[in-house]
């Protein structure tokens, strides 16, 4: 029975290559042919493939025979580093696959709070100029319609003053503007016996159908007398200072 002198399966001696390891079998053959491997002679089927492994003389055990024993007495397979680097590749593909995956998934997180984020303090700037433009419109419809008011007060008194100017200038009577005041204010000078000429005279209407006719110094401004004329008795009472009451000095009967 013949050996591979590498990997130690049997092979047959017209093998050219071990179809274990591939190793030249024609080649070793034809490298130790003739040669005796104990003293460098011999015949050639002592140190040609194919002979059986023989003991040395401590007793050890050729090198193919150690590897067979090796292998639980099976010729050794061959190696396969690539699997070793296919597992690491792999791995290595694999943790690049997460890590990429985890820095998406980040970054989709950190865009959606900046989103958020932007969308509140758009939202809050809008309701803030919401806020301040109907503050602005409050504040300019308040200031219109206090123009407005202040524009009807200024109004309302000047349409006042006008009516009391109007109201004096029509009751008042200085040297005989008005012809109705005239004649009740020459009726109250007949009939207390003074020139009408000489006073400054002013004729009002307290109450409706009764005049009062004021008579004032011309010199000095100071009140001479007053006088009440009642239109509807057609009589005309004159004011007593000492007891503080209108006295008659005329009367429909007289």
């Amino acid at each position: 029975m013949a050996f591979c002198p590498n990997c130690g399966a049997q092979v047959s001696a017209d093998e050219t290559f071990c179809h274990q390891c591939g190793f030249n079998l024609a080649q070793y053959r034809s490298q130790h042919q003739g040669t005796d491997p104990e003293n460098g002679s011999g015949n050639a089927n002592a140190s040609s493939v194919g002979s059986t492994p023989q003991p040395t003389a401590q007793g050890a055990v050729p090198p193919n025979t150690r590897r067979q024993r090796s292998n639980g007495g099976a010729p050794n397979g061959p190696r396969r580093p690539w699997l070793m680097v296919s597992l690491v590749l792999a791995a290595a593909v694999i943790v690049v696959i997460m890590v990429l995956f985890f820095q998406n998934q980040s970054q989709q997180t950190q865009e959606a709070v900046a989103n958020s984020a932007s969308a509140s303090a758009a939202n809050a700037s809008s309701a803030s100029s919401a806020s301040a433009s109907a503050s602005a419109s409050q504040a300019a419809a308040s200031s219109s319609l206090a123009a407005s008011q202040e524009a009807a007060s200024e109004s309302l008194a000047n349409a006042s003053e006008s009516a009391a100017a109007e109201s004096h200038e029509s009751t008042t009577t200085t040297g005989g503007s008005d012809l109705s005041n005239r004649q009740v204010a020459k009726m109250a000078a007949d009939l207390d016996d003074f020139d009408l000429d000489e006073y400054r005279v002013e004729v009002t209407s307290p109450a409706t159908n009764m005049k009062e006719v004021d008579v004032y110094d011309k010199d000095d401004g100071e009140l001479h007398n007053k006088y009440r004329y009642d239109e509807i008795h057609d009589q005309m009472s004159k004011y007593d200072d000492d007891s503080g009451k209108w006295e008659l000095i005329q009367d429909d009967d007289d």
